[in-house]
């Protein structure tokens, strides 16, 4: 029963100090690439949940925009009132989102300098905005031609 217990081939593996450290820096790279993938994908998510705010925001207030195509507002500058009022709202969260975020890789970014994955931040940035406009733009355009006069009737 205890040779059982024992280590079944004794042994050393020998290997130097550079392969170690080039398998354990594989994987905390593939780690932090899976990291970056998962934040994307958040983000994305979010500018997702942005547009449904959107969209609850304008039915919550669905008699106002209703009175404004009532008075004659173009359908284009209603959209135009939405998405500049929401768009704001996410740049802020945007700014408010990424300011701590670069306070956080502060420390990395002075450890490890032209290193650090600074192309793959900034395209999941630019991903983030786009995707937050598009978001906006297209909740704006859905919300905005949804209340007509007649809906006033219903208020």
């Amino acid at each position: 029963q205890l040779a059982a217990l024992r280590h079944p081939a004794p042994g050393v593996t020998v290997e130097t100090v550079e392969e170690r450290l080039r398998t354990l820096g594989a994987m905390e790279a593939s780690y932090l690439d899976l990291f970056v993938v998962l934040g994307g994908l958040g983000l994305v998510l979010g500018a997702a949940g942005m547009a449904l705010v959107i969209l609850r925001g304008v039915e919550e207030r669905r008699g106002e925009f209703a009175l404004l195509g009532a008075v004659g507002v173009p359908w284009r500058q209603r959209v135009r009132l939405l998405a500049g009022e929401y768009g704001v709202l996410a740049a802020a969260g945007v700014v408010c989102g990424m300011l701590p975020a670069l306070v956080a890789i502060q420390p990395a970014a002075r450890a490890l300098g032209a290193q650090l994955p600074w192309l793959a931040m900034g395209a999941v940035a630019a991903g983030l905005a786009g995707c937050l406009a598009v978001c906006v733009w297209g909740a704006a355009r859905a919300a905005a031609g949804r209340f007509d006069p007649a809906s006033l009737r219903e208020l």
